[in-house]
């Protein structure tokens, strides 16, 4: 595939998930199914930003047939968000689709650099207990290589150049809590560590970088392999979450404070 057809392919797949992206916030508004989801969001973040970042509802299996009333089957099959899964009856075999965002209603778009939708994201509003028994994550994405892209970044782009430096968080909604409480300049890595060629996406505009990942093991793992491997080619400095939030989106939500970054707000760098 030349570079004329790869930027086709991206330019039409994008447009694809815009359609899945709109029929779903059209669901997340008015769909009664999507009432739990409504109520979930509204405790999380305000609707200017339900809005501004597309928050929207996918249908669960049982109710897949909402979302295939508005978006064609063909496009939700190419973009891999439904597939046909053959269930064995009594004497005979029935097929039936399935979802890739079951049991993960809630879901935004990822968008590239440049403005592109390259995935979609979905979150569970199950409990960390129930995750764990159905062997499911609190995240799931439609197939893309997370370690090549930032979430938030094409958003973030002008105001990590502004300030000469971006907050790496760990979550999708870590970032989104972030830059509507005004830092503008956070990014989420959305995995487990920071890949080499984020912190280059991110050296071309800063010349620092605040690592703010969560207060557990894992985050204290992440920030000492990402110190330990980028530390000699960029600024590195590690923010704390104060003990009693998990994250920084818990903090920003339950605190009501930003004392994390009054530091930084005095030297001008928020």
């Amino acid at each position: 595939m030349d570079i004329r057809q790869l930027s086709k392919h991206i330019r039409l797949r994008s447009e694809m998930f815009a359609e899945v992206v709109s029929a779903c916030r059209t669901l997340f508004k008015h769909a009664p199914q999507a009432k739990e989801s409504r109520e979930y969001m509204a405790r999380r973040m305000s609707s200017y930003s339900m809005e501004k970042y597309h928050i929207g509802y996918f249908p669960d299996d049982d109710n897949l047939h909402l979302l295939c009333e508005m978006v064609d089957k063909d496009i939700l099959r190419q973009l891999r968000l439904i597939y046909t899964k053959r269930i064995q009856k009594r004497g005979y075999i029935e097929e039936e689709d399935k979802c890739l965002f079951n049991n993960h209603p809630i879901i935004f778009p990822f968008v590239g650099e440049y403005g592109n939708i390259i995935a979609l994201a979905g979150r569970t509003l199950l409990s960390d207990a129930d995750q764990s028994e159905l062997g499911i994550s609190k995240y799931k994405n439609t197939f893309f290589n997370k370690s090549l892209h930032l979430f938030g970044l094409y958003k973030a782009k002008s105001a990590i150049e502004k300030h000469n430096c971006a907050f790496v968080v760990e979550g999708q909604m870590d970032c989104i809590s972030c830059q509507a409480n005004g830092l503008h300049n956070a990014v989420a890595m959305t995995g487990s560590h920071l890949s080499r060629y984020q912190v280059y996406l991110l050296k071309k505009m800063a010349g620092k970088l605040y690592l703010l990942f969560d207060n557990d093991s894992a985050g204290d793992s992440a920030f000492h392999k990402a110190y330990k491997r980028y530390s000699n080619e960029i600024d590195i400095e590690r923010l704390k979450v104060p003990n009693g939030f998990k994250d920084i989106d818990q903090y920003l939500r339950e605190s009501g404070e930003c004392g994390v970054f009054d530091m930084l707000s005095v030297n001008g760098l928020t």
